[in-house]
């Protein structure tokens, strides 16, 4: 197997192992993670709709991740997130918040803000490469000879 598809594929089991994780225990002790999500500097109006949004958007990637189908979809998502993430918890390391909120839950609960940031900066340049190495997909019946 070539090494770039052995760094694609653990890219994505290790993005399926995160997501599952984090989205199965967020909805696993959902009034924790709403009481934790109430604790982040966010508009007041976005905290339900995000409570739901995120172990939702978590497992419907880990979805999209186990097929090969869907897998580009899965990693082009995956890194949208942890882009997103990476940007909210670079955010709450630079002291761009008026307080710092705490810590999210999970394996990130044990850690402080600035390992959690460089993990989540890792795992986005893993996605970003996992992305790039797939490369555009040909049609069906698009080869020609």
């Amino acid at each position: 197997m070539h090494w770039a598809r052995r760094i694609e594929n653990g890219t994505v089991l290790i993005m399926i192992v995160v997501f599952a994780y984090t989205g199965i225990s967020k909805l696993w002790a959902f009034d924790h993670h709403i009481a934790t999500f109430r604790n982040q500097p966010l508009p007041t109006e976005w905290e339900n709709i995000l409570a739901y949004i995120i172990p939702f958007s978590e497992l419907i990637t880990v979805i999209l991740l186990i097929f090969l189908s869907t897998r580009r979809i899965g990693l082009v998502l995956s890194l949208v997130l942890m882009t997103i993430f990476s940007t909210y918890v670079g955010l709450v390391v630079a002291r761009g918040f008026d307080r710092i909120p705490c810590s999210c839950g999970g394996i990130f609960s044990s850690m402080d803000w600035k390992l959690h940031w460089l993990i989540n900066i890792f795992l986005t340049s893993l996605l970003f490469f996992g992305v790039i190495m797939q490369g555009p997909r040909k049609k069906p019946g698009s080869d020609c000879g």
